[in-house]
């Protein structure tokens, strides 16, 4: 029973690997999903004491998700930034197009 747990396990890891390599990762399930797993692994690092899951068991595959977080939580942090600043240059080229409609 517990060999066929550990090989289902293992099959669910491979499956959400294969899967978040297809997913357009920019939506908002997408990046739930990615929060969660980040917030999965960094509990069992926590709880366990250890300094990286790819000590723990199939922790290469652990290793590998969570590299994949890691990558996708940088994107969205990226675009974010992005985002942000494309916000702050349209507000300043609208309040500089106010001020010359004012002038006239």
């Amino acid at each position: 029973a517990e060999r066929l747990r550990e090989r289902l396990q293992g099959r669910l890891r491979h499956v959400i690997l294969d899967c978040l390599s297809l997913l357009e990762t920019k939506g908002p399930k997408v990046i739930f999903v990615m929060q969660h797993l980040s917030a999965l692994i960094q509990s069992y690092e926590q709880r366990t004491a250890v300094a990286d899951v790819s000590q723990a068991c199939a922790g290469e595959q652990w290793a590998r998700l969570k590299q994949v977080v890691a990558e996708e939580e940088c994107k969205s942090d990226t675009d974010v930034s992005k985002r942000e600043a494309q916000d702050s240059t349209d507000t300043h080229a609208g309040s500089a197009g106010r001020k010359r409609k004012r002038k006239r």
